[in-house]
């Protein structure tokens, strides 16, 4: 799947939508987050979460935060950074686009 190789580079920080009542990540900066701290991330979000009683932005299809034989990782979407659980070994690469110049 494409949404493997997406992995977030870059730093960011979480914060709360006060909107839809969940946190989320944002590119910043100035953020001390990374996806190399995803899982560090994660355990900080859902402490938080548990705390304030609101909900993660985590995105998570097949397997919840938590899951024995999941894991934690920063992808993004046009830039913006977002939570992922995925299956253990299915994790991001950071494979540089092979390219041959034809012309």
């Amino acid at each position: 799947m494409a949404i493997y190789t997406k992995t977030f580079t870059g730093q960011c920080s979480f914060g709360l939508n006060e909107n839809t009542g969940k946190l989320e990540i944002k590119a910043d900066d100035d953020g001390v987050w990374s996806a190399e701290k995803a899982p560090e991330l994660a355990k900080v979000m859902a402490k938080f979460a548990k705390d304030k009683e609101v909900k993660t932005g985590f995105w998570e299809l097949l397997f919840t935060y938590g899951t024995k034989g999941s894991v934690p990782v920063l992808l993004h979407t046009g830039g913006k950074p977002y939570m992922a659980i995925l299956k253990e070994g299915k994790t991001p690469t950071r494979k540089k686009a092979k390219w041959t110049k034809l012309g």
